[in-house]
């Protein structure tokens, strides 16, 4: 190291003052001064750049590795212990007792940095003390090694435990699962042979007709071909209201007939999920067909046709009347106890029944019937009419809290056919507002599904024998579900015109949102194509050749619905319903309601039975 000017040495601590003009060479600088040391010289300690290396990948900073090597007396001390130990095990002894944890670091740290040192040169120890420091480590590492390779053991054998474990429960599960498959065979085997053996086989028809036998298997392949393409039904009643509207058929027998047919013998399984996704779709499609002569969003399952048949038969199915009763239950036991309630709010109806009284509270001659405007104007009229809407209102808000608060335990049918007649109306009417998209979805709900059970909870079961509504609760029955409906499908009232249903529309208005709100999460389902794969392992517990209960005249009245509108439900030849039309010929004729029973009652009383071709 070479230096010149006072100012080099001023800041190499030379202690020279004179200033110089060659360089001169720093001896206390050099390499030799630096790592050579004399008996009765200290030897130096100053932290060289290779030290800090090796220092590096330890918790030891520059810092604490020059103040240990400054430290003259640890250092001394630090020595005279490792000689001392005998090639112990390298911790600062504390006097007699055992040293604590924070002088077995501050050991742990000073023999790293005396290593470092030494191997960096920065201190001479004897040959002795370097030895029992080397061994001092060993020894460190050794008893490391140990206590990793004992925790290691002890996972192994925690594994191995594991293992045995989890192949135990495999095996358990491969039982189980070779179990259920076992059972889901012989339950496919014992619903095919009772359906094989107690199905006609081969039937004679009645009397009149014994010449020719009875086709079960084209009828088989042409149920079986229905029931996989819901669209052909969809076709089917169409055509046939068209047909009976065109005759001027006004009570629509045959449609009625057909509904039925489809809703119990075709997809009579309600709790099969492969039934449940074919009359959804069923009425999706037909519901798509009525939705293009539909004029304006409140016309939409206003009327009464098809569609709204089709649907009101869906909605008395097992799960949506199970789904009815956890819903209606309470309210309606709350109503029909109430024997003396009266919720009659017609002005023109409340005036015929006093009128005797005020006849004679007046004094006047008044006449027999007012129109309800008139009747209004009585202030006797008024005062009984207004508690009454008062109680109305506190009974339609009581039917309304239940019927949101079990939205989220409706069927999934339920909710998919909302949702989807919300979406269709959206389509049909994009200029539409929110409440006017809302008005199909609240036909649905409240006229085809829940407001038939408030009126009618004796067919639903929602009442017991002894608490069967009567005449007069009938009435406050339809009084409520009026009102319940008016509020679900938020048709506000001409307050000018029905002043005394004032009250009524106050609460449609405020329960705007609420409806809104109430539709949106009525909505919140998957897809019915998303759902059917979510329920496809369901079906790995049916029967893959369903068998299905028609009696003669349900079989002919299909024959004979597909013969006449063949051109409109088959859309090409090869249509497999045009072969099977082809082999059984001439539509039939229905048979007597009396040979319709022989034929139920014949074969252990079951009606003819067709296995449908999966």
């Amino acid at each position: 190291m070479f230096t010149w000017g006072n100012g080099a040495n001023s800041r190499l601590g030379t202690g020279r003052i004179d200033e110089q003009d060659l360089p001169l060479e720093v001896v206390e600088l050099s390499s030799s001064s630096l790592t050579s040391v004399s008996r009765d010289d200290e030897p130096s300690r100053l932290l060289t750049p290779e030290m800090i290396r090796r220092l590096h990948g330890t918790d030891i900073d520059a810092a604490t590795a020059q103040k240990i090597l400054d430290d003259s007396q640890t250092v001394a001390v630090r020595a005279a212990q490792v000689v001392d130990s005998g090639g112990g095990s390298g911790a600062l002894a504390t006097g007699s007792g055992e040293p604590s944890s924070g002088e077995q670091a501050d050991s742990t740290t000073i023999s790293t940095v005396m290593a470092v040192a030494m191997a960096g040169r920065a201190i001479r120890p004897s040959l002795d003390v370097l030895q029992q420091l080397v061994k001092s480590q060993t020894y460190n590492v050794a008893e490391v090694i140990e206590n990793e390779q004992k925790q290691i053991e002890q996972l192994k054998a925690k594994l191995d435990e594991a293992v045995v474990i989890n192949e135990a429960a495999e095996a358990a599960c491969l039982e189980i699962e070779n179990k259920v498959q076992l059972v889901l065979a012989n339950h496919k085997t014992v619903h095919e042979t009772l359906c094989r053996y107690n199905a006609y086989q081969h039937r004679e028809l009645m009397p009149g007709i014994k010449s020719s036998g009875f086709p079960k298997g084209l009828y088989e392949r042409m149920i079986s071909v229905l029931y996989l393409e819901p669209a052909n039904l969809s076709v089917m009643l169409k055509k046939v209201e068209e047909s009976e509207a065109a005759l001027g058929k006004s009570e629509n027998d045959e449609t009625n007939r057909l509904v039925a047919i489809i809703c119990d013998r075709i997809y009579s399984n309600h709790y099969k999920a492969r039934d449940e996704y074919y009359i959804l779709s069923l009425i999706i499609h037909a519901t798509n067909e009525d939705m293009a002569s539909v004029q304006e969003p409140r016309q939409i399952l206003a009327s009464v046709n098809y569609v709204t048949k089709l649907m009101a038969a869906y909605t008395r199915r097992g799960p949506n009347i199970e789904a009815l009763k956890d819903m209606l239950f309470k309210p309606l036991a709350a109503v029909l106890s109430r024997k003396s309630l009266d919720l009659e709010i017609d002005p023109a109806r409340v005036y015929q029944a006093c009128a005797q009284v005020l006849r004679h509270k007046i004094g006047e001659d008044l006449p027999e019937k007012l129109s309800s405007k008139e009747a209004w104007q009585f202030r006797e009229v008024r005062e009984i009419i207004q508690p009454r809407v008062k109680t109305l209102v506190e009974i339609v808000e009581l039917f309304l809290t239940r019927v949101i608060a079990c939205r989220n335990q409706l069927p999934y049918g339920i909710r998919v056919l909302a949702k989807r007649v919300y979406e269709m109306t959206q389509d049909r009417f994009p200029k539409a507002t929110d409440e006017q998209r809302m008005a199909g979805v609240a036909n649905f709900v409240f006229t085809t599904y829940l407001c038939p059970a408030i009126i009618q909870p004796e067919a639903f079961e929602l009442c017991s024998a002894s608490s069967r509504p009567t005449a007069a609760m009938k009435r406050n029955l339809l009084r409520i579900a009026t009102s319940l409906k008016a509020v679900g499908c938020l048709r506000h009232f001409d307050d000018n015109a029905e002043p005394w249903m004032l009250e009524l529309s106050a609460k449609i208005k405020v329960s705007t949102e609420l409806m809104k709100q109430f539709y949106s999460n009525l909505a919140d389902v998957p897809e019915l194509d998303e759902q059917r794969r979510i329920t496809v392992y369901m079906e790995s517990t049916e029967s893959r050749t369903p068998t299905r209960a028609f009696e003669l005249n349900s079989l002919y009245l299909v024959h004979s619905v597909l013969y006449r509108h063949h051109s409109e439900v088959v859309s090409s030849s090869e249509n497999p319903l045009t072969a099977i039309l082809l082999e059984l010929g001439n539509m039939p004729d229905q048979v007597s309601s009396e040979q319709n029973k022989q034929v139920g009652a014949h074969a252990a009383r079951r009606p003819v039975a067709l296995a449908l071709v999966p």
